[in-house]
């Protein structure tokens, strides 16, 4: 509900500096999309040919081999294609959040992907 506020805000502010609906519409639309997967469910799937993301309207798939580690944190799991921490690797990584369902998924992605830091990985 803060959410919606915060962009009826947002569009009320673009109109009275624009003063043109159809930038204020264009805000609108760029606003929502930005924000679609805070409004809308996202949709993990783990398989044996890789990670799928659905966000509602279109989903991303990619294959284990795009990854190299993968790093536990809290309620989520980060997969990374650098084996050591890089700058990239907040663009690059995907996080899988996962509250509650930590050692099911932790498990799964151990079976795909070492563990950064458990002394598995090559160099």
């Amino acid at each position: 509900m803060l959410g919606l506020v915060v962009v009826m805000a947002a569009l009320v502010l673009v109109q009275i500096w624009a003063r043109t609906p159809l930038l204020t519409l264009l805000g609108g639309i760029l606003f929502f999309v930005s924000l679609w997967p805070f409004y809308f469910p996202t949709r993990y799937l783990l398989d044996n040919q890789g990670v799928e993301i659905d966000y509602g309207i279109w989903h991303r798939r990619w294959p284990w081999e795009r990854f190299r580690v993968y790093v536990p944190l809290d309620e989520a799991f980060l997969l990374s294609p650098f084996v050591r921490t890089n700058r990239l690797e907040r663009y690059r990584s995907l996080q899988l959040p996962c509250p509650g369902r930590e050692s099911a998924v932790g498990h799964f992605l151990a079976a795909h992907l070492p563990q950064r830091g458990a002394g598995k990985e090559s160099a």
